[in-house]
């Protein structure tokens, strides 16, 4: 086999170790980075899954508030990676980003410890004979402050960690990049499987023991992943900053705006570019060129003899574009160079798509939450499910779908349509965008049943009170829910880590969880907006803190339209979109 350059990677601490080495222990770093993933996932979504519930419970605010502040939470999450994932591909390298933010996440957790398990960190309990006790700024301000300790470390985990399994396989190499294909879906399977834990394991002690105790065993085992991380340093592949990506498009900007009077050719050797071999040394690959966005290419257009009398060429100094033979990035970029900056054009509509399925994804750790709360959880008379847990129907159909997608659907719809993964990138994405339409009618259908059984027994005034439905009947919505997500969030990391140019890998693994974070605060703004309008002149509105008075039926079926608009949307951004397009930096000749 050909040997890759060593220069784009270093390995641990073993900088330059042979390319055969590395392909061999590709497998134990896999195991490595999924055992952390699985580890800060069961994490994340054990504090995720009953946090609304606790803060209503502990810390006695009401629910709209509790919502809210759970919406402001899950948001920093997913909003903070972009700016992890920037220093990780400009400075700090996947690598590092991982270690160094993995610190907060261990302080977070172990202060969450202390905030749910210590007296004096925490409100009284309520009593019968009078109202339950407000927590003090105090006890509000250490609960927050740790909680948003571990929204930072989750910012530079999540995006980081799993490009840096991504980054393991050799694109250039075909078994590899055949692996590559799958790595998503098993990685996402490694996710759902934490999820699974987090939401039984973990919420049932939260629930029966206490939240300082599920906390604490949360802390101890993030703790344990953040070791088992570092002590498999040697075996990474890790990838060199390429330096400041926003340096890049605005010099792709400012070259094509001082070159706004020149027509670009229609000879594509007038446009400049760097050999393949110099590429490979620079640790990149050359991008083809595409015809649209033409404006663009005027950056990377060598001005013509006839323009303002300059010759022609390339490497001239006569050419004010060059430098001592050398092009000034600010007034002459290469083809690879504007056509990332055109990836990232093309990829932004698509992006903003996404942003309506965050808000969707939203529904499912607050209101969705808050249903199954005051619905009958029993399961026979000896045990009841904890509302907490309730999500793990949706994980079960992950874990049933990511194996069945991979091995019955692709190659179905391989027979239809001809492509190598059966769907591309954008028709999983709409596959996955109908099925969140489905899923609030869904939902919209049974909240409108819960309603009218709570009239019927004349609960609406009872917030504690169990309403006589049994929770299965949201089994539907979590199913239809656990099948957008296989589509929706796999495919979203799949396409926006390989749509990216390579030297924003990080930040486009952060691209699914920023569009889930903006969508969590689209939530909070449509709910402020929606209870402002439909509270005026005296009237109850749609939300209130008793669930049994608020009209979630409502807001799901305004929801599922919004979502249907997003979705006819997206189709007509994705029947123009162009894919990126990689020139081969060497010939790969398999010999395993």
């Amino acid at each position: 086999m050909i040997k890759a350059s060593p220069l784009p990677y270093t390995c641990g601490t073993n900088a330059g170790i042979e390319y055969d080495a590395q392909v061999k222990d590709a497998l134990n770093t896999q195991k490595v980075l999924a055992s952390y993933d699985f580890m800060e996932r069961l994490a994340y979504n054990g504090i995720t899954a009953n946090l609304v519930l606790y803060i209503k419970t502990e810390l006695h605010l009401g629910s709209a508030s509790a919502t809210e502040s759970v919406n402001n939470w899950v948001g920093a999450t997913t909003l903070l990676p972009i700016f992890a994932a920037f220093l990780a591909d400009a400075y700090l390298g996947r690598y590092w980003t991982v270690v160094f933010f993995s610190a907060f996440y261990v302080l977070g957790l172990i202060m969450l410890t202390l905030s749910a398990s210590l007296t004096a960190l925490r409100p009284g309990t309520c009593s019968s004979s009078s109202s339950c006790p407000d927590a003090t700024s105090f006890q509000l301000a250490f609960f927050y402050l740790s909680l948003y300790l571990i929204a930072i470390g989750a910012a530079g985990v999540k995006p980081c960690l799993e490009a840096l399994g991504a980054d393991q396989f050799d694109e250039d190499h075909p078994s590899e990049k055949n692996s590559k294909s799958s790595f998503f879906s098993w990685w996402y399977f490694g996710i759902i499987s934490g999820t699974l834990v987090s939401y039984t394991v973990i919420v049932y002690i939260e629930d029966n023991g206490t939240a300082g105790l599920g906390y604490g065993i949360l802390a101890v085992l993030i703790t344990l992943a953040v070791v088992l991380f570092v002590v498999g340093t040697p075996v990474y592949r890790n990838r060199i900053p390429y330096g400041s990506s926003l340096v890049g498009l605005f010099q792709v900007l400012i070259a094509a705006a001082r070159k706004w009077y020149i027509e670009v050719p229609d000879d594509l050797s007038l446009l400049h570019e760097v050999d393949e071999e110099k590429a490979a040394q620079n640790g990149r690959k050359n991008l083809l060129h595409t015809t649209g966005l033409r404006c663009l290419d005027k950056a990377a257009t060598v001005r013509q003899p006839e323009l303002e009398g300059e010759i022609h060429c390339q490497t001239s100094k006569e050419n004010p574009d060059f430098k001592n033979g050398v092009g000034d990035p600010w007034r002459i970029c290469t083809v690879t160079r504007v056509e990332e900056v055109k990836l990232i054009v093309r990829i932004f509509p698509i992006w903003l798509t996404t942003i309506m399925f965050g808000v969707f994804f939203a529904q499912s750790t607050t209101f969705f939450v808050q249903q199954a709360a005051t619905m009958d959880r029993s399961v026979g008379s000896i045990f009841i499910i904890p509302s907490g847990s309730i999500r793990t129907f949706s994980c079960l159909v992950i874990i049933v779908m990511l194996p069945i997608y991979g091995k019955v659907l692709v190659p179905l719809a391989r027979r239809f349509t001809g492509h190598n993964q059966g769907l591309t990138l954008l028709q999983r994405l709409g596959v996955g965008f109908f099925f969140s339409v489905a899923c609030m009618v869904s939902a919209a259908m049974v909240e409108t049943k819960r309603l009218k059984i709570v009239e019927e027994y004349g609960l609406q005034d009872d917030s504690s009170a169990t309403v006589p439905m049994s929770v299965f009947w949201l089994l539907p919505q979590y199913v239809i829910f656990g099948m957008a997500d296989v589509f929706v969030i796999v495919g979203e990391q799949e396409f926006f880590y390989d749509q990216v140019p390579e030297s924003m890998r990080s930040v486009g693994m952060s691209f699914y969880l920023l569009s889930l974070g903006f969508g969590n605060y689209l939530s909070n703004a449509l709910i402020s907006v929606i209870s402002i309008i439909t509270s005026a002149g005296g009237n109850q509105g749609w939300f209130v803190d008793n669930l049994n008075q608020c009209h979630l039926d409502y807001f799901y079926w305004f929801l599922a339209t919004l979502l249907a608009l997003n979705f006819v949307v997206f189709l007509a951004l994705s029947w123009s979109y162009t894919y990126k397009a990689v020139e081969k930096i060497r010939p790969i000749v398999d010999t395993r």
